[in-house]
């Protein structure tokens, strides 16, 4: 055992055996260092570990504390004495038509969902390419368009793909009828009934349905201000087969947490070793506070096995339904399920969609909105 890895275990052991109770600080980095005689750099790296797991956190100008809630895996999710993790079968209610009953409702705040502000949506502009889109493509508006989409909207998500760190060609994306869509694809691509999805805990509820409907288990990994804890994920992997792993890394719904840049490498490459498909959702990529959106899942994916999904619901129109996904090495397998499903999606709202990334000034917009 390395020298930060017994630091660490003895005090997340004083922790367990609540010597350190939750709320209460403990001993400062220079304090520890002297009590158990390492340098401070140890001691950094041991509490580093301590954070990645849930167990304590750092207060700014204030020092260390256990976790007032510490990380454990929500719901079904079950840990034994002997630190085994196993899958379940999930049933859940319906969640998602709860709040879809209320969005429908003017008298309520959708603080159930991520709704994006219908009045800082250029509302009057893309209905003005909606209907100008219209009329320049005739036929095309009308009729069926290619099951991966209309060309022109995937050349512009294709050249919007290096703001994520991605370099996509139009070829790489297939558009989807919003990103639920392209989940459920992905899902269905990379899974069958009764295998199992690894997935950080607690998660936006319309995944667990969709896994719930397709017979799948879950295998629910606890998550903290980072996003998924890598160590458990390894851990649990290699103990049980697992088909595909979830993730929201940029701005996790419901936790709103970031994953930093390395650990989203650290996440595609362990996940890469066993051959097991990411399924990232990166809707919310857009709206980062920062100058410039973080990178997706993606961008690290070297073996064609992160299926990267978002949509324009959360920054233009939710009821555009406009999403993608682009699946890698399962690109065949989803084109063949999206023509099954619903064929395409609707021409419309992709040709007025394709305008406005072309002309209608898509990063002025994100710009505004990111100020708001």
């Amino acid at each position: 055992m390395l020298l930060y890895e017994e630091v660490s275990t003895r005090i997340n052991d004083m922790i367990q055996k609540g010597t350190y109770r939750a709320g209460e600080r403990i001993p400062s980095i220079r304090a520890l260092s002297r009590q158990m005689r390492v340098s401070v750099n140890t001691v950094m790296e041991s509490y580093g570990r301590l954070e990645n797991l849930g167990l304590i956190e750092a207060r700014p100008q204030s020092g260390y504390y256990v976790c007032s809630q510490l990380a454990e895996p929500a719901g079904r999710t079950i840990v034994d004495k002997a630190g085994a993790i196993a899958p379940n079968p999930v049933a859940i209610g319906d969640v998602a038509l709860e709040i879809m009953r209320a969005i429908a409702n003017p008298s309520l705040v959708p603080l159930g969902g991520g709704i994006p502000n219908s009045e800082l949506s250029p509302v009057d502009k893309l209905n003005r390419m909606l209907a100008s889109e219209s009329r320049r493509f005739r036929l095309q508006s009308i009729a069926y368009p290619p099951a991966q989409g209309h060309k022109r909207l995937r050349m512009q998500i294709a050249k919007r793909s290096l703001n994520s760190g991605c370099s996509l060609g139009p070829d790489d994306i297939v558009v989807t009828s919003g990103c639920v869509e392209a989940m459920n694809l992905a899902l269905q691509a990379v899974c069958r009934p009764g295998d199992t999805v690894a997935i950080g805990s607690p998660v936006y509820p319309t995944f667990l349905k969709s896994i719930q409907w397709m017979g799948l288990k879950v295998l629910e990994i606890p998550s903290n201000g980072q996003g998924m804890i890598l160590e458990v994920l390894e851990y649990a992997i290699r103990q049980n087969p697992v088909s595909a792993c979830i993730t929201i890394a940029n701005f996790n719904n419901p936790l709103g947490s970031l994953m930093p840049d390395a650990k989203k490498q650290e996440l595609v490459n362990l996940l890469a070793k066993q051959e097991i498909p990411l399924i990232e959702d990166d809707v919310y990529g857009d709206l980062a506070y920062g100058p410039s959106r973080p990178p997706s899942t993606k961008a690290f994916d070297e073996k064609g096995l992160v299926l990267y999904c978002s949509s324009f619901s959360k920054t233009l129109a939710p009821g555009y339904r406009i999403g993608w996904i682009s699946p890698g090495r399962f690109k065949e397998r989803v084109v063949q399920l999206k023509t099954l499903l619903n064929i395409a999606t609707p021409s419309p709202t992709q040709l007025a969609i394709a305008e406005f990334l072309t002309n209608g000034g898509y990063d002025h917009h994100l710009r505004r909105i990111r100020r708001v």
